[in-house]
């Protein structure tokens, strides 16, 4: 599934949507130090009260809120699992809710998962709406499932509008957030040829920060990098395998390269793909690269997703810094830029530059004299 494709599942999470048939909402008060439910109720959507209602929508909306990689995630059941999470997703896909499959998934999340608070767990049931050509012969179920935080009371004073009085407020009158989901999932993705049973849409409530345990051991899902760890990822190897450096020509082909596997369909890059940039700059073999890559990397056919390390071609998405300056940067403009040592022994950022430079408003004259000016244009080979 990609991005437009969540989108509109996510906009058609409404009484009156096309995409999805909302069935029936069921929710559970979880205790967090015994992992005891202590309630639960089911009720038909249609039935909700319309305030209800829409306190849910925005929770399971949630859940289908952020950038892909980052916040949600296309997560790989792990094949070959006693007791698989994935057996009681199908078992609540395929019959009713019932207290049976969701005591065996309740207990996975508290027997792995550390909450600070009591915690809520909301499973929306509905099916697919599929296109009248489509070659699928009915509706596929779905599920998405919220995981909230209780907001423990705060003493208070409330006005009483039946005694007319203030009273202290009850230590029992406790608040959902729906607003904040910790983490939840939509369960099974819906691809171009049907429903995918064996692949699940995480959302994690933490940016950059995944549940690793709620992952492996609550949904039996293989781990996946987010784009931030990509990208750091990406960057060690460059920075081990070339430790002085890349040449700034260099980077600008390496760039080029990624952004034109984009546009050919590609998701993902091997370390060996990138090699033939780094080699050149490199004292090491394509070997002893491979090897450096297997220690560096979490595993030994992991891939660098696309997304994450190519910068936004269109945008001054590149830093060149030091101490003393920052100078944002297209990719596609790395060819005006050249670092070269003088004669005096320093190093030397020079920029090719088609107009006059500015501090703010205040536009900047030329000091130098016609000779120096071309040195430079020849020595960033204008």
């Amino acid at each position: 599934m990609d991005k437009k494709q969540i989108a509109s599942i996510k906009k058609n999470i409404s009484s009156n949507g096309k995409l999805l048939q909302l069935e029936e909402i069921y929710s559970c008060y979880v205790k967090k130090d015994t992992g005891k439910v202590i309630y639960s109720e089911k009720k038909h959507f249609n039935t909700l009260e319309e305030e209800v209602e829409k306190l849910y929508i925005n929770n399971f909306k949630k859940i289908l809120t952020g950038n892909i990689d980052e916040k949600i995630f296309q997560l790989d059941f792990v094949q070959g699992q006693e007791l698989s999470t994935q057996n009681v997703l199908l078992d609540i896909l395929n019959e009713d809710i019932n207290e049976e499959n969701m005591e065996s998934l309740i207990k996975k999340i508290y027997e792995n998962c550390i909450y600070e608070t009591d915690i809520t767990i909301n499973i929306l049931k509905g099916k697919y709406t599929i296109d009248k050509n489509s070659s699928l012969d009915e509706n596929p179920n779905f599920i998405i499932v919220s995981i909230n935080r209780v907001v423990p009371p705060k003493k208070s004073l409330k006005f009483d509008h039946s005694s007319k009085t203030f009273k202290e407020s009850s230590n029992l009158d406790v608040i959902v957030d729906l607003n904040s989901p910790i983490q939840g999932f939509l369960y099974p993705l819906l691809e171009v040829d049907g429903d995918n049973l064996d692949r699940i849409l995480y959302y994690n409530g933490k940016m950059k920060a995944l549940d690793e345990s709620f992952i492996k051991w609550v949904l039996n899902c293989e781990a996946k990098s987010t784009l931030s760890e990509d990208k750091e990822n990406f960057l060690n190897i460059i920075k081990f395998s070339a430790k002085e450096g890349l040449k700034i020509s260099t980077l600008k082909n390496l760039y080029e390269f990624i952004d034109e596997q984009k546009e050919n369909g590609e998701e993902a890059l091997t370390i060996r793909d990138i090699l033939p940039f780094i080699e050149e700059e490199s004292n090491l073999g394509e070997e002893e690269l491979i090897n450096m890559g297997k220690n560096l990397l979490p595993s030994e056919d992991y891939s660098f997703n696309i997304n994450s390390i190519l910068p936004d071609i269109k945008s001054k998405s590149l830093k060149i810094e030091n101490e003393y300056l920052t100078i944002n940067i297209s990719p596609s403009a790395l060819n005006k830029i050249k670092q070269n040592i003088g004669d005096d022994g320093k190093r030397y950022l020079m920029i090719s530059m088609d107009e006059k430079p500015s501090i703010g408003d205040i536009e900047i004259r030329d000091d130098e004299g016609k000779e120096i000016i071309e040195d430079l244009n020849s020595a960033i080979d204008i």
